[in-house]
């Protein structure tokens, strides 16, 4: 009887799709809604579509488009096949326990559980693992095994790792460094950390120091912020000829009278537009292209006594760069001190004097900020 009773409703299902195209299964009697092929209706059960292991599921063979499987293990879940026959990708559907987020043909995805209980993240970038955080927390970029000594592994034998890249402005601008950071010096052209005090070198020495070469010259002078003044690895000269004139003897130079450090740029610019003899000091300085630069000028009183305070490391820098050694006589600074007369270095008595008269011919160093 019941053997009967399955014929007839098979019969019945059959002759419904014939007819309609479409399937209802259910116990009132309804029509199968007009959307579905198959439209099944209960309130007591529900659907129990292929249940299978994960390895079974693997191995069906040219998988539909859309096929669906209930996986067993290692997390019960449903699975659809949203690739071709010819190349599936098994996407996981959402659930209490999602293992992996992955874009349309899976070949870019987070994975939590690729292998069972083995709590690593994976991330996949086009088929290829990137990246990992293994049950320890370390990070492996590039290797898929970081070393057990590392919290982070960079791997790779075609490149390189680029660390944040900064002027000194940005380096001294960064707010309150941790001790071990380290950035490129894009100035400098090469790589610095922080030691919890100040910034330094791989090397160990500081990053800038008195008699450095850079920025195109002899470093003399440092402030707190890593800023400071460089001097020419040259004594300057015009036509050959290295004691220059400081010029304008009988006028008094509006403005010109400063001395302290910071002051010798401006000096320059207020010499220049009252006194614009060619070839005097403020003149041979402002006009000198040297190393890239074209930004120097003729230094203060105390500029000029910082370069002289600093003598040794000067000259051995400059004369190991192409450079001069300080001439054995008198320098110019850019300090006015009468209409006459103008702040000097004096190499007799090895001190700063205010009687040079501004005919006299001294040598010239010119500098530059950075």
């Amino acid at each position: 009887m019941e053997k009967a009773r399955l014929i007839f409703t098979l019969f019945i299902i059959i002759t419904c799709y014939s007819l309609t195209a479409q399937v209802s299964i259910n116990t009132d009697g309804s029509d199968a809604d007009a959307s579905a092929m198959l439209d099944v209706k209960s309130n007591t059960s529900g659907v129990l579509i292929p249940r299978m292991t994960q390895t079974q599921r693997e191995a069906i063979s040219n998988p539909a488009t859309g096929l669906l499987v209930f996986q067993l293990d290692p997390v019960p879940c449903f699975f659809y096949n949203a690739g071709t026959p010819g190349t599936p990708v098994w996407i996981q559907l959402s659930s209490t326990l999602q293992t992996q987020i992955a874009d349309v043909d899976g070949d870019t995805k987070v994975q939590v559980e690729k292998n069972a209980d083995e709590d690593h993240i994976r991330f996949d970038v086009g088929g290829y693992e990137a990246m990992t955080i293994d049950t320890a927390g370390r990070i492996g970029i590039g290797t898929l095994k970081p070393d057990t000594s590392a919290i982070l592994e960079l791997k790779s034998t075609a490149k390189g790792f680029l660390p944040p890249r900064m002027t000194l402005a940005e380096i001294y601008a960064i707010t309150n460094p941790s001790e071990g950071l380290i950035v490129y010096n894009t100035e400098m052209q090469l790589p610095v950390f922080y030691d919890g005090i100040i910034w330094r070198k791989f090397d160990g020495t500081e990053m800038l120091e008195v008699g450095d070469y850079y920025f195109g010259g002899v470093i003399f002078y440092l402030d707190s912020s890593g800023h400071g003044l460089v001097c020419a690895v040259t004594n300057q000269q015009y036509n050959g000829d290295l004691t220059l004139e400081w010029g304008c003897e009988g006028t008094a130079i509006s403005g010109a009278d400063s001395t302290g450090i910071g002051t010798g740029a401006q000096n320059t610019i207020d010499i220049l537009e009252d006194c614009t003899t060619p070839g005097i000091a403020a003149y041979v300085c402002d006009t000198l292209t040297l190393n890239g630069y074209s930004d120097w000028f003729l230094p203060s009183k105390d500029e000029l006594h910082e370069i002289l305070l600093n003598e040794d490391s000067i000259e051995a820098t400059s004369i190991a760069n192409g450079g001069d050694y300080l001439c054995p006589i008198n320098y110019w600074s850019s300090s006015e001190y009468s209409a006459n007369m103008a702040w000097y270095w004096d190499d007799n008595y090895g001190s700063m004097e205010p009687i040079g008269y501004k005919f006299e011919g001294f040598c010239v160093r010119a500098i530059r900020a950075f």
